[in-house]
């Protein structure tokens, strides 16, 4: 394609290798959010230095958050959906302490997994008499990376048995992990051993085969052709005639076999 320009007009590229923008996608896939609250510089870059290190070695999607005290960003991180795990100094400067935090987390979170560390071990009982649902208690003193490692591992346990179904699978050096609610379709790739997963905010290419996402997906998922599976919540309406699936994301797939059309009679289309 050949582009023609008059001599007053200044053109900018900006290219992007295909390494570049996956990662710059993936930049929204986080499965945990990591809350570190801790007035001491000192403790703090410690305690985000072996989270960072115990999260990175298992190859967990997550982001941390670091603060020195409460303010507007921490409460817009509390009022945010997702997986949290809050790592909070009890004594904090300001008006607003540790136990305060974990007073507002539990308003509306049950599920948020709560560590609490502090330099003073006599204000243990304090933490249980609020009934903040806390997992760990670390004494400043045995703040160490096999106690912080032990405690984050508590942390996950808790939230995979709690947080919903996901899917996992790996782009490049990424590994994203998708929830099945947030899945619509996907389909084969022509050409390609890939195939692309359709979310409800993103498309994913990558290497799978309709048969292997069929068996890690759940019964919600309905193959509707060999090259095509889709999340039955998803569809709207099927007109068998054309034969087209019409999507909630406004999003339409033709790819419908007999055995397909049999699949979509069988889940009440």
């Amino acid at each position: 394609m050949i582009i023609k320009l008059s001599p007053n007009v200044l053109l900018f590229a900006i290219i992007i290798t295909p390494v570049e923008l996956e990662f710059n996608i993936t930049l929204e896939v986080w499965m945990y959010k990591i809350v570190i609250c801790e007035d001491n510089d000192w403790f703090l870059e410690k305690i985000e230095h072996i989270v960072t290190k115990s999260l990175m070695s298992d190859e967990h999607n997550y982001k941390t958050y670091t603060f020195t005290r409460y303010n507007k960003e921490f409460e817009n991180i509390i009022n945010e959906s997702g997986n949290k795990i809050y790592i909070l100094d009890i004594e904090l400067l300001g008006n607003v302490d540790g136990i305060s935090i974990a007073r507002k987390i539990r308003l509306n979170d049950l599920n948020s997994v709560i560590i609490f560390i502090t330099a003073h071990e006599g204000l243990r009982n304090k933490i249980f008499e609020n009934q903040l649902l806390a997992l760990e208690f670390i004494p400043k003193s045995e703040l160490n990376e096999q106690r912080i490692k032990k405690a984050l591992g508590g942390a996950l346990k808790l939230l995979n048995g709690t947080s919903e179904k996901k899917l996992k699978v790996k782009v490049g050096k990424i590994i994203y992990k998708i929830s099945f609610d947030k899945i619509v379709y996907a389909q084969s790739q022509p050409l390609s051993k890939k195939v692309l997963i359709r979310t409800i905010n993103e498309e994913i290419e990558c290497y799978y085969t309709i048969k292997e996402l069929l068996e890690d997906l759940d019964e919600r998922f309905i193959k509707t052709h060999r090259a095509c599976i889709v999340n039955r919540d998803y569809i709207n309406k099927v007109k068998m005639d054309e034969p087209l699936i019409y999507l909630e994301n406004g999003d339409k797939i033709d790819l419908i076999s007999r055995n397909g059309k049999v699949e979509l009679k069988n889940n009440g289309f």
